[in-house]
């Protein structure tokens, strides 16, 4: 099986030119399709390597919050104009940046090539092989022990933030 993938350059123009979030067309009666509307289980890489100095134009700002609530939240916004839709996305995101990434990430790497100006890319064999592990990794059985899934069914029932739920004396 071969995961679904979808690459989205982050520059200005095609922040400013693009369309990151499915918007509808009333003019055509017709939901053009956005950069970040992806089926489930998508790995969605961000490539910030190319990203330059420039000014955003409001649709590119709107790109870009579109795009931070897709990698922050996995939730995609369809715009119908006057009111948006939000969907919850079932998405893996991968962002590559030369520096500090526009966006929030859970880990980061941090690499070096020092010995080269030319920038790294594996050999097939070695992406295949990093393919094969997160889809390895991505299949493992995850299980949340009887006691956390209390505290968060408890914190969902009350509306309660789940942090207030813990007991500290675990710790």
């Amino acid at each position: 099986v071969r995961q679904q993938r979808r690459r989205i350059n982050v520059t200005v123009d095609a922040f400013n030119d693009g369309c990151v979030a499915p918007k509808k067309d009333y003019n055509t009666q017709v939901l053009q399709i956005g950069a970040a509307q992806v089926t489930s289980g998508t790995l969605l890489l961000i490539d910030e390597t190319a990203m330059a100095p420039g000014q955003l134009k409001p649709e590119g700002v709107r790109n870009l919050q579109a795009l931070s609530r897709v990698v922050d939240g996995r939730k995609l916004a369809f715009d119908f104009g006057f009111y948006p839709v939000e969907f919850d996305l079932d998405i893996s995101v991968l962002s590559i940046s030369c520096g500090k990434s526009l966006f929030p990430c859970d880990a980061a790497v941090y690499t070096s090539n020092a010995s080269s100006t030319t920038p790294y890319m594996p050999n097939d064999e070695t992406l295949a092989a990093l393919r094969a592990y997160m889809h390895g990794v991505l299949s493992l059985e995850q299980t949340i022990s009887e006691s956390v899934q209390q505290v968060l069914t408890s914190a969902k029932h009350s509306n309660f933030p789940t942090y207030f739920l813990c007991d500290q004396s675990t710790k």
